[in-house]
């Protein structure tokens, strides 16, 4: 059984400290404490049991308690029973590493094997901070005081990693839960990702503490979001299905994209607020539809698709439109097709080309009007 208690400062180098933040050319530590026991040190294995290591740096940063079963051998490191605290975030986890042997570790990240039991991981914004000062250009962590807990279990080789019953919790109130499967790691850009039962619930505070300055100024986000999300593919080519909840009103996504970034989907609202979400109430309200759309290209000016939409109601200038119908294509900003509307307030059918691409300007369009009523339309206050 060891036991020794530091009271005078251990410092590991003379160069210029970085002040208020982690410097591992600078490490200068006082009243460091360390109680361990079963000490065993040879040439292949290293094993002890450590019952307590307290110790505080020279910017007041200080581990108030670690605690594991540590052993490490060729080919794997352990630590069990893991239990770690600073003044403002805690772990509690077993930790298995797998490897071929450590003079290849750094050439043979792909293949490591990870057995990771986070029991409970609790990690304060300030924390990662004073490791990464860096962080702070992001906005998630310019809230300083957050804590972000981290509970679940993850297996497997690197290039073939499976996550189960993980539950990451942030912000005030967003709850992240899912199972997953990720194959292809290191490399971000060609890993395949299984997430088949991912649930999100959030809203509007925390989005705009997460990625506050990307979020356009002209929409509103509503207050709660509640997402189901089954995802399999690449960050570019993919297939996924959503179901979310908010408090603006449903909507389902479906959505498959190719490599060569052929896409399809389909969507339909219930009831869902536009107005609330674009900030204007008073022009728009409540949408109900149902939309599928094929095509190619992702960005205003290389997008081509066809579209098929049934908007079964929508609110427009305080009037509930029902039965509009479109099909036809959309190539950037133009559309060439058939819209028909059968509202009992107003009755037409467009059959032709807009086309607003700049350059490209084109109106050409058959325009059959039934009948308005324009004073029940609220577009005029006389009977005409």
């Amino acid at each position: 059984r060891y036991w020794r208690d530091w009271s005078s400062d251990v410092c590991s180098s003379d160069l210029p400290e970085i002040k208020n933040a982690f410097d591992a050319n600078n490490l200068k530590y006082s009243r460091l404490k360390l109680e361990a026991t079963d000490l065993l040190f040879s040439a292949d294995t290293t094993e002890v049991s450590i019952k307590k290591i307290s110790t505080i740096d020279q910017n007041n940063f200080s581990i108030t308690k670690f605690e594991t079963d540590f052993s490490m051998d060729q080919h794997s490191i352990t630590a069990k029973n893991l239990k770690a605290k600073t003044a403002n975030s805690s772990m509690v986890a077993d930790l298995n590493i797998q490897f071929t042997s450590l003079k290849s570790l750094k050439d043979s990240i792909p293949f490591l094997i990870l057995n990771l039991d986070l029991e409970d991981v609790r990690i304060k914004n300030s924390d990662l901070l004073y490791f990464n000062p860096k962080l702070i250009r992001q906005p998630f962590f310019q809230n300083k005081t957050n804590i972000t807990t981290i509970s679940g279990i993850v297996s497997g080789r690197v290039n073939k990693l499976k996550g189960k019953n993980m539950v990451i919790k942030t912000g005030n109130r967003t709850i992240l839960k899912t199972d997953f499967s990720i194959t292809g790691l290191p490399d971000l850009e060609t890993a395949y990702f299984i997430f088949p039962n991912l649930k999100i619930i959030s809203g509007k505070r925390d989005i705009v503490m997460m990625d506050g300055p990307s979020i356009p100024k002209t929409i509103e986000l509503p207050e709660n979001i509640m997402m189901q999300i089954v995802f399999k593919g690449r960050f570019k080519s993919f297939e996924s299905t959503i179901s979310m909840g908010s408090s603006f009103g449903s909507a389902n996504f479906f959505a498959t994209i190719d490599q060569h970034q052929n896409f399809r989907s389909t969507v339909s609202m219930n009831n869902f607020n536009l107005g609330s979400l674009v900030k204007d109430t008073t022009m728009y309200g409540p949408i109900t539809l149902t939309a599928k759309v094929e095509g190619q290209g992702l960005t205003p000016n290389t997008k081509r698709a066809k579209i098929d939409a049934e908007v079964s109601q929508f609110r427009l200038n305080k009037y509930n439109y029902h039965n509009l119908t479109a099909d036809g294509n959309i190539s950037g900003q133009g559309f060439e097709g058939k819209i028909n509307l059968n509202d009992k307030n107003a009755a037409f059918d467009f059959d032709g080309v807009v086309n607003l691409n700049p350059g490209h300007e084109q109106y050409k369009f058959r325009l059959n009007l039934s009948g308005a009523d324009l004073r029940k339309l609220n577009l005029a206050k006389d009977d005409i």
